[in-house]
């Protein structure tokens, strides 16, 4: 890992320090984005948060920032108590706190000085933390800790936001982040390369679904699957990267057989290379409260890399896809349609090279005007400006 440049003296880039939920799993693949932004702007970045004994940050992003972590405290209550711990970690001028959690904004909170007197205080939403919240008191003692840390929410001097549906709740910009690897916007849109399939030991001459990440059962990965296995699918495969261990991932294996292909935990440096072997992202949210605030971000990385993507009617995918518009970027189904429907659409777009290669393109080029890297950083100079941050000076026009 990065070793924490000390700050404070003449001539130094001003620092930033994020606070994430769980180092150990995803929660980071949010982050990371917003922290390549902030490079681009001349900061630096050190990224804090609990790890699990015995685990090591989420393995895509390991190598790829400075971080500083602790054990969590066996017991949730201690976490309170533990967070003055975590906020000493903290020696950036900034902070920022990745999602309003106990073990984010509450640290984050202190370490920014209480009031904001010392340090200027910043806060990302991704998720719907409350999905359930309702009178009940039931309901209220199980987000009781999400709730004290949601009153914190107002000590922010700027908020992002993953969605529509988040910035309707909680005010703020939206961030749509695709990836914090610059080189995916460079993979040539919709054209699947032979010696990336090489690389990854997929075979030539099919079409190459991918599913990447944490399959939660909102995510329609058996969706997928049960598309696959239609007659008119049955030249398809589906290639799975995430953790091999995972029971949609097993359950995936034993229903496709030959045609899937595990391929276990891919590192961030390595995606562009795999999503070049790849001809269609199927992104099948479901109508969930969490899906409906998420920004899906295998769906931002695929259209980075120029890869066509199929989404379905949930959240903002209609928007990031251009459904009903005169230039989509991909194709959209209605959620909870069966799933012959899907396999029916499937097989039409891997039956048209022609036209999965303009959307693809289409598709490219917004995820570069919204979600560079390059484009990040500019919306938040802009943020940190509008913010009056004492280190405005620092801020550079992004490359």
């Amino acid at each position: 890992m990065r070793q924490a440049r000390e700050i404070g003296k003449s001539g130094d880039r001003p620092l930033v320090s994020f606070f994430v939920h769980n180092l150990a799993h995803n929660p980071i693949v949010r982050a990371a984005p917003i922290a390549v932004a902030f490079e681009h702007l001349g900061w630096d970045v050190e990224i804090i948060g609990y790890l699990a004994d015995g685990a090591q940050v989420y393995a895509p992003f390991r190598d790829a920032f400075t971080f500083r972590t602790l054990p969590p405290p066996r017991k949730q209550l201690a976490v309170w108590r533990d967070a003055f711990r975590l906020a000493s970690l903290a020696r950036g001028s900034l902070i920022y706190a990745f999602k309003p959690l106990h073990t984010t904004l509450w640290p984050a909170f202190i370490a920014s000085g209480w009031f904001g007197h010392r340090r200027q205080l910043a806060l990302d939403i991704e998720d719907d933390e409350l999905p359930e919240l309702r009178l009940n008191p039931a309901v209220i003692w199980r987000y009781r800790y999400t709730l004290c840390a949601h009153m914190l929410r107002g000590r922010a001097s700027f908020t992002t936001v993953a969605s529509r549906m988040l910035q309707h709740r909680y005010g703020g910009h939206i961030l749509r982040y695709a990836t914090s690897n610059p080189e995916l916007f460079e993979v040539p849109p919709a054209v699947s390369d032979s010696e990336s399939r090489r690389m990854f030991g997929l075979p030539q001459e099919c079409p190459l679904l991918l599913f990447a990440g944490v399959p939660h059962p909102y995510k329609g990965l058996d969706d997928a699957v049960a598309a696959l296995q239609d007659s008119r699918c049955a030249r398809m495969h589906l290639v799975l990267a995430g953790d091999p261990a995972a029971p949609a991932f097993q359950s995936a294996r034993r229903l496709l057989g030959d045609r899937c292909h595990v391929l276990g935990m891919i590192s961030n440096d390595r995606m562009p290379s795999l999503l070049r072997a790849i001809d269609v992202v199927p992104v099948l949210q479901r109508n969930t409260a969490i899906a409906q605030a998420q920004l899906p971000a295998k769906a931002m990385e695929a259209l980075a890399a120029g890869r066509t993507v199929v989404g379905t009617t949930v959240g903002d995918l209609p928007d990031i896809l251009g459904y009903g518009t005169q230039h989509p970027r991909g194709w959209i189904i209605h959620d909870g349609l069966p799933v012959e429907e899907l396999a029916a659409l499937l097989a039409n777009v891997c039956a048209d090279p022609a036209e999965r290669s303009r959307r693809a393109a289409a598709g490219q080029q917004y995820a570069f005007d919204v979600a560079h890297p390059s484009s990040l950083a500019r919306q938040i100079g802009g943020l940190l400006s509008r913010s009056h941050f004492r280190h405005k000076p620092a801020i550079i026009t992004a490359a």
